[in-house]
């Protein structure tokens, strides 16, 4: 927003004029209908965020801010004090940046510590578009050897990256996969159970204990191309959608707790066709025994603990249709576990 309208006044006091209104006018419309969507459910939401000022120790620490912002602090203090060929119609981006990064230090929307990693990641990107093409294009010699710096960092960063999330990764054929399940698949139980839930494809699962906020399970249950029966109940809520989701919520955990008075009806009624022990949840050894009991005439487990603290594992409805187990974990697991009746 700040940038847009920055832009536009800053366009409107140069006497810059479109030249075709047809063309703003449709370009605004559809700009509109697209944003509509959100402002409907921001201006819908009953809970209100707080404005804070960020108390000192929740800033950033002043060797942090050098190590990662480098890249947009030095093409900034030099575009602005040594190259002076920029006119105000784009000087204009290097107030509101700074101006943006000294708001969201000191000023913290809501929890700063869900709301802070994401505004600095936003910023830094707006940052580097904008300041790096201006730095890159100058024939001065710092900006060539800072250029050269920065296409050096770049590509190493570049490199680090592809050799962490592919080249470490046991199955070759997992190059370009952009999956998101690696750190949770090293752990040989989770790894497990993302390869069994990986035989389905778009089934509804049951996706272990739901939590508030900031639970693996149902990532994992989106990660393998399934839909989750309940995920977080904190982003409903505070959309102002809490009726579903905490009754979604309630039933979940009932039967987990093993106080669901009937729970094979109630998997048959929403169609579940496989019910995640996620090892984070630590279901008791007797709760196991309750639910394989209760359900076991319909759906068998696969037991994933694979040497594990807590139980692990998965049971799936009978008749569900699996494809091959492809999928292998970074981590030697038994690919043919056999089914618990």
């Amino acid at each position: 927003l700040i940038f847009c309208a920055g832009g536009m006044a800053m366009a409107w006091l140069a006497g810059r004029r479109a030249a075709s209104w047809i063309t703003v006018t449709i370009a605004s419309s559809i700009g509109i209908v697209l944003v509509w969507p959100t402002f409907y459910s921001l201006s819908g939401n009953p809970f209100t965020q707080s404005f804070i000022w960020t108390p000192p120790d929740g800033r950033t620490p002043l060797w942090m801010f050098l190590v990662q912002f480098w890249p947009v602090f030095i093409p900034w203090l030099f575009l602005w004090f040594v190259w002076h060929r920029l006119n105000w119609m784009c000087r204009w981006v290097h107030l509101a940046i700074a101006a943006l990064f000294i708001g969201m230090e000191f000023v913290s929307l809501s929890d700063r510590s869900l709301t802070a990693e994401k505004m600095w990641g936003d910023l830094y990107g707006l940052a580097l578009i904008s300041f790096l093409p201006l730095a890159f294009v100058q024939r001065g010699v710092f900006f060539r050897t800072f250029t050269a710096v920065v296409t050096v960092a770049f590509l190493y960063c570049l490199w680090t990256w592809v050799d962490i999330c592919y080249y470490q990764r046991n199955d070759p054929r997992e190059f370009g996969a952009l999956r998101g399940d690696y750190d949770i698949a090293q752990d040989p139980p989770r790894g497990r159970i993302i390869q069994v839930l990986r035989s389905l494809h778009g089934a509804t699962v049951l996706p272990g204990k739901s939590c508030w906020a900031y639970n693996t399970a149902p990532l994992v249950v989106s990660l393998t191309e399934n839909r989750a029966f309940v995920a977080y109940t904190f982003q409903e809520e505070q959309a102002g959608h809490g009726g579903e989701i905490n009754y979604r919520n309630d039933m979940n955990n009932a039967f987990y707790d093993g106080t669901m008075t009937s729970p094979l009806p109630f998997l048959r009624y929403n169609n579940i066709a496989a019910v995640m022990i996620w090892p984070e949840d630590q279901i008791p050894d007797a709760i196991l025994q309750q639910i394989q009991s209760e359900i076991g005439s319909e759906y068998y487990y696969i037991n994933c603990k694979a040497g594990g603290q807590y139980n692990a594992g998965v049971f799936l409805r009978q008749g569900t249709p699996t494809s091959p187990l492809t999928y292998v974990p970074p981590t030697t697991l038994d690919l043919n576990p056999q089914p618990n009746p």
